[in-house]
């Protein structure tokens, strides 16, 4: 193999190798958008959850409403 054969193969692997890495940026940039948006939405689940929890211990802490007899009767009654 002479010199300027050599020189071509390595040129051929460096241009390889530039797209490769240009192929691995462009999946990586593409992975980033979906962990931000898993992210986006776990955020959006937790502000959910903790609000529900925020609820159920308010509706918990409250006395429970003194009912009669007449609340329980069926509606046909």
């Amino acid at each position: 193999m002479n010199e300027s054969d050599q020189s071509q193969n390595v040129q051929q692997r460096v241009v390889a190798l530039e797209e490769s890495v240009m192929h691995l940026e462009h999946m990586l940039k593409q992975l980033n958008e979906v962990v931000c948006t898993i992210q986006d939405r776990i955020d959006r689940q937790n502000e959910a959850i903790n609000h529900l929890t925020e609820v159920t211990r308010r509706i918990s802490q409250r006395e429970p409403e003194q009912r009669s007899l007449e609340d329980d009767r069926p509606p046909h009654y």
